[in-house]
Order: C-alpha cells, then structure tokens, then sequence
C-alpha cells in the first residue's frame, strides 16, 4: 500500500527515495509523525491520521491475501479498503528497553536482580520483539540468565516472604471470581 496525506499526496518517497513504505516500520513511524507535525495530517475526531491506500491491488488481493486488513476496515472502521482510503496513524509497536543487565542477565548496579525477556535490556540487542523472536529469545534467556541465578545463589542464604505474593494470589482469584 502507499501512504496518503490530507491532500492525498504520496509523501513517503520524499523522505525515503529508495524505500519508500518499504522502509523498516520505526522509519515509516517516524516519517509519518513528522509529516504529520508539517501540518500535513488529516483532521478527525479521534485525531490526525494519514490514508492507507491499497484500492490499486484490487478487489480479489484485498479479500482473499489482506483479508484481515478487510476485516478490520470494514468492521472496525467502516471503510471499505477495496474502494475507499484506511485511516492510519503511527503507534507503539514495542519497547526496547527494560532493565539493563549484563551478559549474565544481572542488573548494573543492584545486587541480585536479574531480568530476562522483554523485561530486560540485554547488550545484544534488548531481548526485544524484532523479527517476532521474543518467544525464542525469552527461552533462550531463560535458560542462560537462569543458571546465572542458580549460580548466584548457590552458598547463599536466601530468604523470601511468600505474603506479598500470596496476597496477590488472592487478589487475582477474587478478580477471576467476579468475572465468572
């Protein structure tokens, strides 16, 4: 699809020549807020937004290979992507942040808390969801960032309070319960 702004102006070239709407989603992100900033959104209630146009792939494309993509317009927004522009606007998509830690998964600077995950901020690359790997790297973490606790504590004694953790427990029952 290519983008469109209130003037239904394709402006992503502009930005990025040799990529266009194929750049990576945070520099299509960023392109579209900052054209939006030049003024170039399109006004509506729920805020400034660009279009979406995939009219140009056709009725057969749009129901059969974007059918969410139809779905979500035509049940969510009304829209009509097979005649009609989608509203978009750029959002979150993740975080690559969480706690800093080193290679073994140990926060800089506090003794004894480790985090793995999309929790943590690993030097690699922030045990983050690029490429839809969190599952993978969140087992991987796991496993190495884990047997650093286990490490960690052998020789130590360690003592928890369960109480905060039980009163949870407790919290979250009684919310489940309500709902049923």
């Amino acid at each position: 699809g290519t983008l469109l702004d209130v003037n239904e102006y394709r402006f992503m070239p502009d930005y990025e020549p040799d990529k266009s709407e194929l750049a990576s989603r945070d520099v299509v992100s960023r392109r579209m807020t900052e054209h939006m900033r030049k003024g170039f959104g399109v006004p509506s209630p729920y805020g400034e937004h660009l279009w979406l146009d995939i009219r140009h792939l056709g009725e057969k494309h749009i129901t059969t290979n974007l059918r969410e993509v139809y779905d979500i317009s035509t049940h969510f927004l009304g829209v009509n992507p097979i005649h009609q522009l989608i509203p978009v606007r750029p959002t979150h998509h993740y975080s690559m942040g969480g706690v800093r830690i080193n290679k073994d998964g140990h926060a800089y600077g506090l003794e004894g808390l480790f985090s793995a995950g999309e929790a943590a901020c690993w030097d690699m690359h922030g045990f983050n969801r690029l490429g839809g790997n969190s599952l993978a790297e969140t087992v991987v973490a796991g496993g190495i960032i884990g047997r650093h606790i286990v490490e960690y504590l052998q020789g130590t004694e360690t003592t928890y309070s369960t109480a905060i953790v039980n009163a949870e427990v407790r919290r979250q029952q009684q919310r489940i319960d309500d709902l049923i």
